[in-house]
């Protein structure tokens, strides 16, 4: 594709001869000026559609494909990813080439009912992508009498599916953290076990926000807001770009857009067969990034859940929450971070949870968990866990297992209470799971929860 120059472009003048670059240089402004507002003003994301499925498993049908249904994305240098029509690929071929360029070998492979199977995990990415049609005869030099052959005339652009073994790798840190900090969405970072000194900042704004009278509080915040902004604004930069040593957009090259997981992929086929069958598959397509319309927007700032402080109860029974709560928490139990139970998931020896607010990562250690199994024989068991880590940014807890589970219950208890509970970044013990009763400023509360090792979770 031609480059993209935001900041160069072309000066007309009566007269003026106009050459293959002068038109080059005319598109790449335009594109350039087009991409610099999606990097920088939306970031990664899907706009539309780019549903990732297994048609197989829905229909019956002897396909054994992945497929991913049109739609539109941005990705993080501001392209435009766009798919005009579905796209699959076959599982068994795309897991025979993997293992004939080492991702796989024969070792994954095990026997079972008389046939060979497979199981893996695996997720799929969008990369930008375009390509040359429509070729025309076309002058090889520009002097009378040169010969002509055929150059094309028209880029397409499209985008490119790759399915990856392995599970997505963990987020970049996303932008303007003391905002995200100021608003409860985000955890302080941590400097030797202490809480850094820009981060003390936001939160003493934020602790004088809140201890002011309701009507004190919009010009406090909004203040609050712009002092923030400012520093996490400047605080942001463009990458150098190979091409022209500049650093116009937040990544270079072509970055990849994650559309979804997939999870206990089982495939399977008689030794004497080739091609292979897809038995069952679990696609989470949650786990990407997604852009909502900001007519959207607007209409969600006004809704009475998560607006404007008042004493009526909103829809469904929802009190309404003072603008300065963090989104997820309840109001009756003076902030202390819960546990989202369909947020639990359980995926080989990975058990993982999330929670409504960040916590303190001190805090956050096996010795504050506990899983059980249930076996129909020998009754309940205390599962051995491996290390324990945190996702400040997603307020994500993965628990790593020391073998699979196989029992048919699974139990999971985080602790809000004993002698080593989770504690919020505030210090404020666990209050149980979010939608359960509320609890108090200084007593915690267990979260526990039963989940089926046999359900898509």
């Amino acid at each position: 594709m031609l480059p993209s120059n935001p900041f160069y472009s072309l000066r007309y003048h009566f007269g003026m001869l106009l050459g293959v670059e002068d038109f080059e240089t005319e598109q790449s402004y335009h594109r350039g000026k087009h991409r610099l507002h999606n990097a920088w003003l939306h970031r990664a994301g899907v706009v539309w559609g780019l549903e990732v499925t297994a048609p197989t498993l829905a229909s019956g049908a002897s396909r054994n494909e992945i497929e991913v249904t049109p739609g539109l994305a941005l990705d993080a240098a501001g392209n435009e990813l766009h798919l005009d029509a579905p796209m699959c690929v076959d599982i068994g071929r795309w897991y025979e080439d993997r293992k004939a360029k080492g991702d796989f070998s024969e070792d994954d492979e095990t026997v079972a009912g008389g046939r060979i199977v497979v199981e893996l995990e695996a997720y799929v990415v969008a990369t930008f992508n375009a390509c040359l049609m429509r070729p025309v005869p076309a002058l090889m030099e520009p002097c009378e009498g040169s010969g002509s052959d055929t150059a094309y005339s028209r880029a397409f652009e499209s985008l490119e599916l790759l399915l990856v073994p392995g599970t997505p790798p963990a987020p970049d840190p996303l932008p303007y953290h003391r905002l995200r900090l100021l608003f409860g969405l985000e955890g302080p970072h941590m400097d030797g076990g202490a809480i850094t000194a820009a981060d003390q900042d936001v939160l003493a704004a934020r602790d004088t926000v809140e201890a002011a009278a309701a009507a004190d509080r919009p010009p406090l915040l909004l203040d609050a807001f712009r002092w923030c902004a400012a520093l996490d604004v400047i605080e942001l930069q463009g990458v150098d770009e190979a091409e022209r040593g500049s650093s116009r957009f937040p990544v270079d090259g072509r970055p990849t857009v994650l559309l979804a997981s997939i999870t206990g992929i089982r495939i399977s086929r008689d030794a004497a067969e080739s091609e292979w069958r897809l038995e069952r598959a679990t696609i989470d397509n949650t786990v990407r990034p997604s852009h909502v319309a900001t007519a959207t927007i607007q209409e969600l700032l006004c809704g009475p859940a998560w607006g404007a402080a008042s004493s009526s109860v909103g829809p469904r029974g929802v009190t309404p929450r003072p603008r300065t709560a963090p989104v997820g928490a309840d109001v009756t139990d003076a902030n202390g971070p819960r546990v989202m139970p369909d947020s639990v998931r359980l995926r080989g020896t990975k058990l993982e949870f999330r929670t409504t607010k960040a916590l303190s990562r001190q805090s956050v250690s096996a010795g504050a968990i506990a899983v059980q199994a249930f076996d129909r024989k020998t009754g309940w068991t205390l599962r051995k866990l491996g290390k324990v880590e945190y996702d400040a940014p997603e307020h994500r807890v993965v628990i790593h297992l020391a073998d699979k589970v196989s029992s048919d219950r699974v139990r999971l208890v985080v602790r809000g209470t004993g002698d080593a509970p989770i504690l919020g970044s505030d210090f404020i013990p666990l209050a149980g799971g979010s939608g359960g009763p509320p609890g108090t400023m200084h007593d915690g509360t267990d979260f526990m929860y039963m989940l089926s090792t046999r359900s898509p979770s």
